[in-house]
């Protein structure tokens, strides 16, 4: 990897394994960006794919990139491309990922209104072009015309990180992170791959400002080759319970009041929007707390209040969950 001293604004990390035609893809995408202080770092984790044929088709020297010389595996990779970033704020991009041309000057025009914000996200088109794609704004940020205009808002990391227990309303690529504070956390979470994108984003939110656009900022494509398609059923769910708890070991440990904030977000959710997320977060085994938080929320708002709603809501958790669910109850 080139060893240059430029220190641009935006360093755009993709840490790439195999996929050549998606990697292509992404860096003609990335360098139609409209702004254009950026470097872009490609590290190959030794695909067997010609992934040198497809990087040289691109002569520009802010892009940067290396083949590591044995696999180091996705976590790791994603570190690497942290660890080498000389940009002020780094946004992570998976080879099949797609930004708006507008991104990065959207990015930049927010950092500069408030400078010591140190994270900025916005909306994301999820899905691919053959199946349709889908993207939703948070509810209760502004009034339609504030929407519209894009903000971005200002939203309380810590509120936000709460939200992360039941939704994931922002995504990669989509999201631009200071490299101060991706070293203040330590990096992107590396005790496994599952859910570590979720980790290191509740991290970084907890304690800090989240600057939201609802402006469409990239693409999450969606396919049968990504790691959390692929993954086995058991495995998923094995991984997002440990996710779940150990963003509120997160949580705790800053003294975050993630309960009173999750309550809040609970009061404010549509009926549906509510018992799915006591569905998720029994089926995912959450923490009692929080099953018991939105349990009594449901109460709260006399959604429980018949027979036939109890039936139906244990229909939906079947029997593992409606027996775990009476666990939480009996705990707490």
């Amino acid at each position: 990897m080139a060893n240059s001293q430029i220190t641009p604004t935006f360093s755009i990390g993709i840490p790439n394994y195999e996929r050549p035609d998606y990697l292509r893809e992404a860096l003609q995408n990335i360098f139609a960006q409209s702004f254009v202080d950026f470097e872009v770092i490609v590290s190959d984790d030794c695909s067997h794919a010609d992934i040198t044929a497809v990087v040289n088709e691109f002569n520009d020297p802010r892009l940067r990139w290396v083949r590591q010389e044995k696999n180091i595996g996705a976590v790791a990779n994603f570190n690497y491309v942290i660890s080498n970033a000389r940009g002020r704020y780094i946004v992570l991009h998976q080879n099949d990922d797609l930004l708006h041309p507008d991104f990065l000057l959207r990015a930049h025009s927010a950092f500069q209104k408030s400078p010591h914000a140190m994270i900025y996200a916005s909306c994301v088109w999820t899905g691919d072009s053959d199946q349709g794609l889908r993207a939703s704004i948070l509810a209760h940020i502004g009034s339609t015309i504030e929407i519209l205009a894009g903000g971005p808002f200002v939203i309380d990391g810590n509120a936000f990180a709460a939200r992360l227990l039941v939704s994931f309303p922002i995504t990669f690529p989509a999201i631009a992170i200071s490299r101060e504070r991706w070293h203040q956390i330590g990096g992107y979470f590396s005790a496994y791959e599952l859910g570590a994108d979720q980790i290191s984003l509740c991290r970084a939110l907890i304690g800090n400002k989240l600057l939201y656009d609802t402006r469409i900022g990239g693409v999450y494509r969606v396919h049968a080759s990504q790691t959390s398609r692929s993954s086995a059923k058991k495995a998923k769910k094995h991984y997002h319970s440990l996710t779940l708890k150990q963003m509120i070991a997160d949580l705790d440990q800053h003294d975050v009041p993630w309960q009173q904030q999750l309550r809040n977000l609970a009061l404010q959710a549509t009926p549906a929007e509510l018992i799915a997320m006591l569905r998720e977060s029994v089926i995912f085994k959450a923490d009692p707390r929080q099953i018991k938080l939105l349990l009594d929320v449901l109460t709260q708002r006399q959604l429980l209040k018949r027979v036939s709603q109890l039936f139906k809501l244990a229909k939906k958790l079947k029997v593992k969950g409606t027996i775990y669910l009476l666990r939480c109850l009996l705990r707490y």
